[in-house]
């Protein structure tokens, strides 16, 4: 009778899936990993939370919470960056941070910044920002002027009444110039917002990121202030009162409250 049992779950097994059974004999494992390999069609590997299908007309449920491709028109005159589309009709400048922890967290490269030795710089994670925010706003940045001379080096400089674009395209072509940009950008953009040549929508999520910790060490593994990130710096200031000519919008988010409880975010 045990024989008979035996016989029979094995055979059940065979059509389950076998990522469950991590204490079967090696034998059975084996024949069921020869079962599958009989059934299973063989595909190219993908990443798990991306899908091929950009179309969302075509998406089921089998595409839930996977990211896609969508193009450049869509994506400055629809869907800018998850940002409600009325604010790109209505002719709003969008400075959109989509996940301000990234900022304090795992950082690609840090250096020190040259522009303030307190303060380090993060030019990876500046040039990627520039290249987001050239793509949402590039019909801006030939009408705002920067309304100051700034030297990037000995040879290169963006003289007082250059576009803003120019600043855009030193980050992210120059990519170590890149936070130094970034900085630029928010003070051009708080300053000129009272003009009236533009809406400042100024939209941050995970904003509790800013004043907590970081996971970042310098090279003798003493732990980084966020206030000591120029990028973080920077933005902080965007968040200040002194300002008028648009909008601040802000979220907390979970993964913004690093080295608290799961619900210190609330």
């Amino acid at each position: 009778m045990m024989l008979k049992g035996i016989t029979r779950l094995i055979s059940r097994i065979h059509k389950l899936d076998p990522g469950r059974f991590l204490h079967m004999g090696t034998q059975a494992r084996q024949s069921i990993a020869a079962h599958l390999d009989n059934q299973v069609p063989v595909e190219s590997p993908r990443a798990i939370s991306r899908t091929n299908e950009n179309d969302p007309a075509k998406h089921g449920d089998q595409h839930e919470g996977q990211h896609y491709n969508i193009s450049p028109q869509d994506l400055e005159t629809v869907f800018p960056h998850g940002l409600p589309p009325r604010f790109v009709m209505q002719d709003w400048l969008i400075l959109h941070i989509p996940d301000a922890h990234l900022w304090v967290k795992n950082c690609r490269d840090l250096l020190q910044s040259s522009y303030n030795k307190q303060r380090f710089d993060q030019p990876l994670e500046a040039s990627t920002w520039l290249k987001n925010f050239k793509t949402t706003n590039e019909r801006f940045l030939n009408q705002i002027k920067v309304q100051e001379k700034y030297v990037w080096n000995k040879r290169e400089s963006t003289e007082k009444g250059s576009p803003l674009g120019e600043v855009v395209e030193q980050g992210i072509t120059r990519v170590r110039n890149a936070t130094d940009a970034v900085g630029i950008v928010l003070k051009e953009l708080k300053r000129q917002s009272s003009l009236g040549m533009f809406h400042l929508l100024v939209a941050v999520d995970g904003i509790n990121a800013l004043w907590g910790r970081t996971t970042l060490k310098r090279e003798d593994k003493s732990p980084i202030a966020p206030e000591e990130l120029a990028l973080v710096h920077n933005l902080r200031k965007m968040m200040k009162n002194d300002w008028h000519g648009g909008a601040i919008v802000s979220a907390l988010s979970q993964t913004g409250s690093l080295f608290k409880p799961r619900k210190a975010y609330l």
